[in-house]
């Protein structure tokens, strides 16, 4: 049992450990793209809704942005729940979470639709449309495409783990291969990372409103 548990740690921390894989690298690098991308978005954005044109009009954030960002975080807690639960052996437990999380995610989108509708609404009936509300479509809609990808790479590894669990050999093989662990631990830090980057862009909605 003590070696068991000792082997079960060994492989937590070369699926988490310093060595980077080839596919964590391109993870990264691709993260750090599209953080230094929204970036320049928001300043865009920025700048354009405090433009002399543009900076007496008024715009109302729409409710279901709320909701979307109360969805994302549950979505991040229950990925993490998944996590827990795949590194400690209980794998139909994280397809359980994984599930949720999957339903959430789809459950985000459909608050974001929502969310444009009610701001396309607001600004095709106003007088004097601030212009700067397009930058909003078009920094939360490739927010969502960040989504989507993420939804994609979700769906695989929960179908991989579901087929998984039904088989106790292959689910044995399964939990002691260090890149199975790595692989959720690259799903986990790349929602977290979308989550956090859409609370920022939600409060820079906020602020600019």
């Amino acid at each position: 049992m003590i070696d068991r548990q000792k082997k079960k740690e060994s492989l937590i921390r070369l699926a988490t450990s310093g060595k980077l894989h080839p596919y964590q690298v391109m993870l990264y690098l691709g993260m750090a793209a599209s953080g230094f991308l929204f970036l320049i978005l928001t300043t865009m954005y920025g700048l354009q809704r405090f433009s002399d044109e543009n900076s007496r009009f008024t715009m109302e954030i729409p409710r279901a942005f709320i909701l979307s960002t109360l969805i994302m975080l549950g979505s991040s807690y229950t990925l993490k729940q998944a996590k827990q639960y795949f590194f400690n052996d209980y794998i139909k437990k994280s397809v359980t979470y994984l599930l949720y999380t999957l339903l959430l995610g789809f459950a985000f989108g459909a608050a974001q639709i929502l969310g444009w509708i009610d701001l396309y609404s607001k600004t095709q009936n106003s007088l004097h449309p601030n212009v700067a509300s397009s930058y909003v479509y078009v920094i939360s809609g490739i927010h969502f495409f960040h989504v989507l990808f993420g939804l994609g790479y979700l769906l695989a590894i929960l179908y991989k783990t579901y087929m998984r669990a039904k088989d106790l050999v292959a689910e044995l093989i399964m939990v002691t291969n260090p890149f199975e662990k790595r692989k959720i631990d690259m799903l986990s830090r790349y929602w977290h990372y979308v989550d956090g980057l859409w609370l920022f862009l939600f409060l820079v909605f906020v602020l600019t409103f």
